[in-house]
């Protein structure tokens, strides 16, 4: 693992910080293209942190799907996220007026949530963001990397040490114009006394 989820504080603290992880999902989703319905609030939240809308484009037109997001931040224990962790999912999928189910979680479902994600799939939309799948979707775009450096600075000062980007010679193609035809002559093998035997005839 690269990216430690530790740097996040925990969901239970009482330092003003507690929502970051909820936050960090919100911007996670934003960067995927979801449209964030509501967002992350402090209170009784009916086991939902928040909504967000998939808007997906095919060949019969566009269908909106609304999604309900549960973060469980358990990375400072270790703890998998278990079954009793998320109880009642149909319920409130419903309730809340939504399409689907997202669990987003800084370490792993436990197998008795596996199975019963597996089980609601032939029922609901089900989808689950663990630490790994996380992990991957920072580190694969620009967007990704960029939020990476605001919610894990430590992770990705390291990989960014440990991965340095390859030096760039020329910014673009590099191109060397005939001051008669403005013709670039290093273009497509044109060459350039391919291109001035046009002007001397040797």
């Amino acid at each position: 693992m690269v990216i430690d989820f530790k740097e996040i504080p925990q969901a239970n603290g009482g330092d003003g910080l507690q929502d970051t992880f909820e936050l960090f999902s919100r911007d996670f989703f934003e960067i995927l293209g979801y449209e964030i319905l509501q967002h992350p609030d402090r209170g009784a939240d009916g086991k939902k942190d928040l909504i967000i809308q998939e808007t997906r484009v095919g060949v019969s037109g566009t269908t909106k799907i609304k999604w309900l997001v549960s973060c469980k931040h358990y990375a400072h224990t270790g703890k998998s996220v278990s079954d009793t962790d998320e109880p009642n999912i149909l319920d409130r999928i419903s309730v809340h007026n939504c399409d689907g189910f997202i669990g987003f979680y800084s370490t792993l479902p436990a197998t008795s949530l596996g199975k019963n994600f597996d089980g609601l799939k032939a029922k609901t939309n089900i989808q689950n963001f663990d630490r790994e799948h996380i992990e991957k979707i920072l580190l694969e775009s620009p967007q990704g990397l960029k939020l990476a450096s605001r919610y894990f600075p430590i992770s990705f000062e390291k990989y960014r040490t440990e991965n340095p980007k390859p030096a760039k010679i020329f910014s673009d193609e590099p191109t060397i114009n005939c001051e008669y035809c403005n013709k670039n002559l290093l273009e497509g093998g044109t060459g350039i006394f391919v291109t001035l035997r046009k002007f001397t005839d040797f």
